[in-house]
């Protein structure tokens, strides 16, 4: 399995563990997104997984690898770049991060209770970088948390 289609699952399945998490969902006006949202933003609360929307580049994830001994066995951690956002119609800031504080908890749970064994036999999953962006726009306050899913394993 070459290194982009690991990055490929990858994306494939932090999208797929954010769109079914309950707890998660359960916030309202809460969507998830594969990649950035596009042209509806009228959503109170959006994640995005593979894209932050900031100024990154675009870049959706990246892998670091070692190889570990013969037959081009490597340990590897993949970095999921992803993006909480709230935007709201007012200049209520305490709202927006609430919202945001509020996703952010829902997906660290499911993270670290995540076991992403169908990537590799042996693998781990946690939040490695987050941080809180907030700014005022034309729509109103907004509120930005760009985390990192990293996912640690062992491919042969």
């Amino acid at each position: 399995m070459t290194s982009q289609t690991v990055l490929a699952d990858a994306i494939d399945a932090v999208y797929d563990l954010l769109a079914a998490d309950v707890t998660l969902n359960a916030i309202a006006g809460l969507k998830v997104f594969d990649g950035p949202a596009i042209t509806d933003r009228a959503r109170e609360v959006e994640v995005w997984v593979g894209a932050t929307g900031l100024d990154d580049e675009g870049i959706s994830a990246s892998i670091t690898s070692v190889v570990v001994g013969f037959d081009d066995e490597r340990d590897e951690a993949l970095d999921i770049f992803c993006a909480i956002w709230a935007i709201g119609g007012s200049t209520n800031m305490r709202t927006r991060r609430r919202k945001v504080a509020d996703a952010y908890d829902a997906i660290a749970a499911a993270v670290l209770a995540w076991n992403p064994t169908t990537l590799a036999a042996s693998a781990t999953a946690e939040i490695s970088a987050s941080e809180l962006r907030q700014m005022q726009t034309p729509d109103g306050a907004a509120a930005v948390q760009p985390f990192t899913v990293r996912i640690m394993g062992y491919w042969s």
